[in-house]
């Protein structure tokens, strides 16, 4: 039995899939931009992936005859596609609450005082608002609708990260005075 893809070999997956035949240069930048903020797009990272994939049969590559550098483009297998469908329809009881290093820091708050608690969570604020202010630019400039649909998901779940501030905020003032 194969080994299973990981989130991020499955994103890159994806990448090359959707807009095949690619680079691996592409694939970076595809990533770079993506909402998946998660997801490395170093060559450090990115090329290793690419690797795999290749080696295990999801990924066929060919040199580039155009190019003036060594560059391969990329194509999806139909193992590769039949991987990607596997990954899209999959759920994992680990994404039903995913890890947030905001959420985890909380549980450890209390070893702020009132007055930094309240500084560090109106730090937290000002970065979640600048976040909403750049995905509803990206909303408003989407002109396809998987990533407006992609855009409207970050834009609810960041809204409700400044409810949930507010909240602890009110709460830290309250403990304060």
């Amino acid at each position: 039995m194969a080994e299973p893809l990981t989130h991020h070999e499955s994103h890159v997956l994806a990448v090359i899939r959707k807009w095949e035949p690619v680079t691996a240069y592409f694939v970076r930048k595809a990533l770079r931009q993506s909402l998946a903020s998660s997801f490395s797009d170093s060559p450090g990272s990115v090329y290793p992936i690419i690797e795999r994939l290749k080696r295990r049969g999801y990924v066929t590559a060919q040199a580039a005859l155009d190019s003036g550098r060594k560059a391969e483009l990329l194509a999806c297998t139909p193992r590769g596609e039949s991987a990607i469908v596997e990954w899209l329809v999959r759920v994992d009881e680990s994404d039903l609450l995913p890890e947030d290093p905001w959420r985890t820091r909380v549980l450890f708050s209390d070893l702020l005082d009132p007055p930094a608690q309240v500084e560090w969570l109106q730090k937290l604020r000002s970065a979640a608002e600048a976040e909403l202010d750049a995905i509803k630019g990206r909303l408003q400039m989407s002109t396809v609708p998987k990533e407006a649909d992609a855009a409207e998901g970050a834009r609810l779940q960041t809204e409700a990260r400044l409810i949930w501030l507010d909240r602890l905020m009110a709460r830290s003032i309250s403990r304060e005075g």
